[in-house]
């Protein structure tokens, strides 16, 4: 089956001289659009609600009778920008009592006419109702939904009257319309176990239209969020190595207070810092860094590679690799004696006859996922051309 946003790219090239006419220029900016489409959702996954697309009930008779949908700008799946300039109204739709369902309206692509692309280059969004069961993703942005329930009119709840589990979750009353309201069809064996929770006549006598002859109204779901569109949806990956046998090496010195209460600089590595700003990181990314070139050299008696590696001072444009060279005892033979006493200028000597060098892969992962709903930003009006 063919889907909407399955379209071959295609680059317009013209010659020198040729003329160019309305529909050349028309078919160049599809072109742009559509590579710009694709730059939304390849890198920015931008399905959802940028801003604006509030959508406020309109009650007539205690029902829900359609909704006013605000303006606002939102991306489908495709990364096509759905754009509404004026706020519009929408009536809920028609359907059959005998097949009560939940529905969801979505905001989705409409293509421009030619007679209407010679005017403006904005495209507006298209509202339309779905079956939620129905609804896929490339159907368009999830706006509201509504469930289809059956209702009686109820002035009051009996006096400590409380809906068992798991009955509470279809069956709820509603304080200010007076309605008593039953989500899917009400089954005899449930109307039963309705009637056994009280003896009042007149909850007795709504529990009974709610099987025989209901009122089917539309509610809307209060457990329903919309999906809101995200600046940046994938890490951003960067890396990089320095010149091998050429880094810039340094001596790794902290202040120590010895036991004379006196502060000494003490040597425990060496460090390289590294710039990382070539790789537009916009945040502190997550480094990784390691040492390469070959470690093990058996002329050099002087300095054993036993090397600790950390990474400190991360930002988001570069980071600090340390290397700590730890003294131990050494056995030469039948004699011992202090390894890396002098590692100061015997690793950097080492470094470069070894050419050692640092790789690093830096990743700027993605913002924590928000938990429930969250509040889209506002979206001001403007009267369509």
């Amino acid at each position: 089956m063919s889907r909407q946003g399955q379209a071959n790219i295609e680059r317009v090239r013209y010659w020198e001289g040729q003329r160019l006419r309305a529909r050349d220029f028309r078919t160049q900016t599809v072109s742009e659009a559509e590579l710009r489409w694709w730059h939304n959702r390849a890198l920015h996954n931008t399905f959802g609600i940028r801003s604006g697309f509030h959508v406020s009930p309109v009650i007539s008779g205690g029902a829900v009778t359609a909704f006013d949908v605000d303006c606002g700008v939102a991306y489908d799946c495709y990364g096509r920008e759905l754009i509404l300039q004026s706020a519009r109204r929408v009536e809920v739709p028609r359907l059959e009592p005998q097949k009560p369902t939940i529905v969801t309206l979505l905001a989705r692509y409409k293509p421009v006419s030619p007679r209407v692309a010679r005017r403006s280059s904005i495209e507006a969004a298209d509202l339309i109702w779905k079956p939620t069961k129905k609804v896929d993703t490339d159907d368009g942005v999830p706006l509201t939904r509504l469930s289809y329930v059956a209702s009686a009119n109820l002035a009051s709840l009996p006096a400590g009257l409380v809906f068992p589990a798991p009955l509470n979750s279809r069956i709820r009353y509603d304080d200010a319309n007076g309605r008593l309201m039953f989500r899917g069809k009400l089954s005899e064996p449930v109307k039963n176990e309705l009637l056994k929770l009280s003896g009042n006549s007149t909850y007795k006598n709504a529990v009974t239209r709610l099987f025989e002859d209901p009122e089917y109204i539309f509610v809307v779901d209060d457990e329903f969020c919309v999906s809101i569109s995200r600046a940046l949806a994938r890490p951003r990956l960067g890396r990089g190595e320095t010149l091998a046998g050429s880094t810039p090496w340094e001596i790794w010195t902290e202040n120590v207070i010895g036991a004379d209460r006196e502060v000494h600089e003490i040597p425990l590595g060496v460090q390289v810092t590294i710039d990382t700003s070539a790789a537009g990181f916009t945040q502190t990314p997550v480094y990784f860094a390691w040492l390469q070139g070959t470690l093990w050299n058996r002329t050099n008696v002087d300095f054993f590679p036993i090397v600790l590696a950390h990474i400190d001072n991360e930002s988001i444009s570069g980071f600090r690799f340390r290397l700590w060279t730890p003294r131990f005892i050494s056995w030469l033979g039948s004699r011992a004696r202090i390894a890396n006493k002098t590692f100061s200028t015997s690793f950097l000597n080492f470094a470069r006859q070894q050419g050692l060098f640092v790789c690093w892969l830096g990743s700027e992962c993605l913002p924590p996922a928000p938990s429930g709903c969250v509040e889209v930003s506002d979206c001001c009006c403007t009267e369509e051309a």
